[in-house]
Formats: C-alpha cells, sequence, structure tokens
C-alpha cells in the first residue's frame, strides 16, 4: 500500500512553473554554494535550498514557523 496522494493545488503548480521558468533553485543553489562542504561528506545530504524555501512557506507570505495566531 503506497502513500496517499492528493490532485495538488493550482496555486502551487503555478508557482512550481514560475520559479522552474527563472531557474530559481539553480539560483539558490549557487546563493547558497558557500555553506555546503567542500568535499560533501559531512553530515546527512543538504534539502535543496529552493525546496526549503518552499517548505518554509516562503512564498505564501508566512514570516516564522512561530508566528502567533
Amino acid at each position: 500500500m503506497g502513500l496517499p496522494s492528493s490532485p495538488g493545488h493550482r496555486f502551487y503548480e503555478k508557482l512550481n512553473e514560475l520559479l522552474r521558468e527563472n531557474g530559481f533553485d539553480r539560483a539558490m543553489e549557487g546563493a547558497c554554494a558557500k555553506y555546503f562542504e567542500a568535499d560533501g561528506t559531512a553530515g546527512r545530504p543538504s534539502i535543496p535550498p529552493g525546496l526549503y524555501f518552499r517548505m518554509l512557506g516562503f512564498f505564501e507570505g508566512i514570516e516564522s514557523e512561530r508566528a502567533p495566531w
């Protein structure tokens, strides 16, 4: 039995399309490259920077994961 999936949401489909067209992931990897280990052996593999910004809610105006409700 696999994990459940959803049909997605049009907002995220368009957002990912726009980010892909503008090279967002590549730009974020370049901007964050100086913080990566030179040989890539320290610790677990990192989350790609572009995905990390998406996970934080950066594009939804969420300023903090601890924002007061």
